[in-house]
């Protein structure tokens, strides 16, 4: 109940703002390297970027997955879609068809933590042998995508075995999907029963703009479905500086600093939106810290500073995060 509350409170945040926003003007920006990620103001997309071809690897349509499985001879961990508003519960029921309710189990919902500490997924560690129940989200849109039930069965150095069914089904489809270690998952769509392409290769991307699900304590305690920037959690780190101008940000600098490998360094607190006002009916206008910036070390040992802009498209457009880097050298 308490995440229900909890969603229906940021879904009526994020719908209900979007027949009040109007075009804001666009600012003038004199800087170098100017990028505008066009996520959509339902902020449907998710958007792969490299620092150093400044450029777009890749994107793709947030609700094409449900899970990825960690890569690598000894990965294990499976990840679940919360870009959906996805929440796992755990379960006593270790066969698919002895669970067909829901009851009893939504007390403690589970997601995977922005972090990205393979520690804190919401699927957790799945040998325990337990079924996990699944609310699937819900669409850009707001379609509620229903109630799906999974179970893990076994891992190996090469490939995954697992099963799954919607909820009230006995039907249950059993699959495999073999790991591929030049990505850092394998991803899969329960909804469409099969594989699907979402990150490109790791050694190809250094940023996501994406939505996630972050804990948060103002104005209220909730978790919340935010959007922001997450890091490729492959040997690629970042820091927020704030004690020092941006353009006086150089190599020296930058590598004084202890930048931290969590995938939400960045995250989305680089704008600010008035949660309070929002929630007592105010209307929803992003606007960005100005004293905030980003130091980045990439897989390959590189350095970048990075600031955002706006959240704004030319035309005043929300779902555009803007920004400006530099590589250090």
């Amino acid at each position: 109940m308490r995440k229900y509350i909890l969603f229906i409170l940021s879904f009526l945040f994020l719908n209900s703002c979007l027949k009040k926003e109007f075009p804001i003007p666009k600012k003038e920006h004199n800087t170098g390297n100017e990028v505008a990620i066009t996520l959509g103001n339902n902020y449907k997309k998710q958007v792969f970027f490299n620092l150093v071809e400044n450029k777009i690897i890749a994107s793709n349509n947030k609700e094409i997955w449900d899970i990825g499985f960690e890569t690598g001879n000894t990965g294990w961990h499976v990840i679940s879609n919360v870009a959906k508003n996805m929440f796992v519960y755990y379960t006593d029921k270790t066969n698919l068809s002895d669970l067909t309710s829901k009851y009893g189990y939504t007390s403690n919902p589970q997601y995977d933590k922005p972090s990205g500490d393979m520690d804190s997924t919401g699927i957790g560690d799945w040998t325990d042998g337990f079924v996990r129940l699944i609310d699937m989200g819900y669409t850009a849109e707001g379609q509620a995508l229903g109630w799906y039930k999974l179970k893990i069965i076994s891992v190996t150095p090469t490939a995954y075995y697992f099963e799954y069914a919607k909820l009230q089904e006995t039907n249950v489809t059993q699959d495999s999907i073999l790991k591929d270690d030049a990505y850092n998952f394998m991803f899969y769509s329960m909804i469409d029963k099969g594989k699907v392409d979402v990150e490109p290769k790791k050694a190809t991307w250094d940023l996501v703009f994406t939505q996630y699900i972050q804990h948060l304590t103002e104005p209220a305690i909730m978790d919340y479905l935010l959007t922001g920037c997450l890091l490729n959690r492959y040997q690629t780190k970042a820091i927020l500086v704030t004690n020092i101008k941006y353009e006086d940000i150089d190599l020296m600098y930058a590598q004084t600093l202890s930048l931290a490998n969590d995938m939400n360094a960045i995250g989305y607190d680089w704008k600010d939106v008035g949660l309070t006002q929002v929630m007592e009916g105010g209307t929803a206008n992003y606007t960005v810290f100005p004293n905030k910036a980003y130091v980045i070390q990439d897989q390959h040992g590189n350095y970048f500073k990075l600031k955002f802009l706006d959240f704004y498209s030319k035309t005043g457009e929300k779902g555009t995060p803007t920004f400006t880097f530099e590589e250090l050298n």
